[in-house]
């Protein structure tokens, strides 16, 4: 009796099986991946809403600093908040006057010294050209470039300025004849034709320019600003004196009544590109929208259409001397007055490289530049120099200038 009591099983109780606890464990684990899966997935949601709402966000104001760093290249501010042409790298070393400079020879300021259509060309063309400075007249020389496209520019000598016209109205050319030219040859009548290339071999000699006396041409880059221009327009008017003016595009409708100024005083409108870009980097359909952008803005002001180009940097030594269908305007001494902004340093390499036939590079951005040049043209005139522009200084010596073919002074 004993032991089948013992062997008896507690009524009510059933005994545990290992299925039913593995079963449960089983389920308790799945309860347990499915809740880690759901908080994993809520997880990686919350994540990816976070960067697309960050990317949202973002986006306006990576594409406002963009828009801003534009608008900056593009209103080249008076202040000089673009480089001018003479701070390439290669160009902010070399503040020495330039020594002798064989045909192939090019100084450390300046890429090179020709372009190969000029080295190509005969002895004669090479005189004519002067692509390579004199060795004692250059002063870091560096290198401008422009180019093509540009309606047929005219006689870059100044419209008389009875030739009143309005700042914002476009109004037709009229003969592009020199101020004073007024019983000039027939030829002067010349009218600008604004689709065929620049036949600037035809311009013709300007009315007041003595070709047997000394002559300087000075160029001022990366305006108009009037602050600096009205100084600079006043010393010449009062002195018979002339210049060119490289003029970039976007600036143009800031400064309509400086503009025409320019032009009706007798002074020349030369292009600097719409932006100040560096022609080399970009694409051909570009470098082509930066020259006509800025001749169309200057001719919807002065109904002028400027026919020398002189592009930012210099850079002219790869394509950009194909593209422009103008002749590019370098120059032979470099005033660097936008790296001093001193009047002294102007005013001393101003004097000391004033020669016949020297293109002088100074910019109309700086108030240090203005009085330079007030205190330096009296002098200039004193010695015999007479202040023309780049086209009436090779009119008068006689030289064609000739579309694509870079210039930097005449020797």
């Amino acid at each position: 009796m004993t032991e089948n009591t013992k062997n008896k099983k507690a009524p009510g109780k059933k005994p545990k099986t290992p299925s039913r606890t593995s079963a449960k464990a089983r389920e308790k684990k799945m309860r347990e991946e499915r809740m880690k899966g759901t908080l994993l997935f809520g997880l990686k949601l919350v994540i990816v809403l976070a960067l697309v709402a960050g990317a949202v966000h973002a986006f306006p104001y990576a594409k406002g600093i963009y828009k801003n760093n534009q608008s900056r290249e593009l209103s080249a501010n008076a202040d000089g908040s673009f480089l001018p042409e003479s701070t390439l790298p290669d160009d902010i070393e070399n503040s020495q006057p330039q020594t002798a400079l064989s045909s192939d020879e090019t100084s450390p300021s300046k890429p090179s010294s020709k372009p190969e259509t000029e080295k190509a060309s005969s002895k004669a063309s090479k005189a004519e050209t002067s692509s390579e400075p004199s060795s004692d007249e250059t002063v870091a020389v560096k290198v401008d470039a422009l180019d093509p496209n540009a309606p047929t520019p005219v006689l870059d000598t100044p419209v008389p300025p009875q030739a009143q016209i309005a700042p914002e109205a476009p109004i037709a050319p009229e003969a592009p004849t020199a101020p004073e030219a007024q019983n000039i040859a027939p030829q002067a009548e010349t009218v600008e034709n604004t689709v065929q290339p620049p036949e600037l071999h035809s311009i013709l000699s300007p009315g007041t320019v003595d070709s047997s006396k000394p002559m300087i041409a000075f160029t001022f880059d990366d305006g108009p600003y009037t602050k600096v221009d009205k100084r600079i327009l006043d010393v010449l008017e009062s002195n018979g004196g002339r210049a060119t003016f490289f003029i970039v595009g976007s600036r143009v409708d800031d400064y309509k009544e400086t503009l025409t100024r320019i032009y009706t005083t007798g002074s020349e409108i030369g292009n600097h590109t719409y932006n100040h870009k560096n022609l080399e980097k970009l694409p051909p359909e570009e470098v082509l929208a930066q020259i006509e952008m800025t001749n169309d803005a200057v001719e919807a002001v002065t109904g002028y259409r400027p026919k020398l180009v002189r592009v930012p940097y210099g850079a002219y030594q790869g394509q950009v001397a194909e593209l422009v269908n103008y002749p590019i305007i370098q120059w032979n001494v470099d005033t660097e007055d936008w790296k001093n902004k001193d009047k002294a340093s102007a005013l001393a390499s101003i004097l000391s490289h004033a020669k016949d036939g020297n293109i002088i590079l100074m910019h109309d951005l700086y108030p240090s530049t203005a009085e330079a040049f007030e205190e330096a043209v009296p002098q200039l005139i004193a010695q015999g120099f007479q202040l023309v522009t780049v086209s009436e200084m090779y009119a008068a010596k006689g030289i064609g200038m000739e579309p694509g073919k870079v210039y930097f002074n005449i020797r």
